[in-house]
């Protein structure tokens, strides 16, 4: 809802569960947003790309599961695309910068608050 309100175009929106995928739907009615397409995918298995590479993916899950995630993250974006992660806990922040760099993506950005980070990461290759 956010990234439609700041100027994005076409938004797919994932979760792994029905009800989840329901209730952001019904989110984005209630906005007035409807350039949302909601839909349930484990991890990033039945992500739609007939529409195009992603120039852009925001995720926020734990660090295991961004780990598991990144080799699939370069079969749906572009090169240059931006991934921002968050509700990545401090002791792990290391692991999911060696996995993401490991997975062609290059540091942009990190934020750090209260024992979390939000790190932003460019597809390099």
């Amino acid at each position: 809802i956010c990234e439609s309100k700041l100027g994005a175009k076409d938004i797919n929106a994932y979760d792994i569960d029905p009800v989840a995928v329901r209730v952001a739907k019904e989110n984005a009615e209630k906005n007035d947003v409807h350039n949302i397409t909601c839909g349930v995918s484990d991890l990033l298995k039945d992500v739609d790309i007939t529409g195009g590479l992603y120039d852009f993916v925001s995720a926020n899950i734990v660090s295991d599961i961004i780990m598991r995630m990144a080799p699939d993250l370069g079969r749906v974006t572009k090169i240059g695309a931006t991934v921002v992660v968050s509700g990545v806990i401090d002791e792990y922040a290391e692991a999911v910068i060696d996995c993401m760099e490991t997975n062609g993506f290059g540091i942009s950005d990190i934020m750090s608050d209260n024992g979390w980070k939000g790190i932003v990461f460019k597809r390099v290759k």
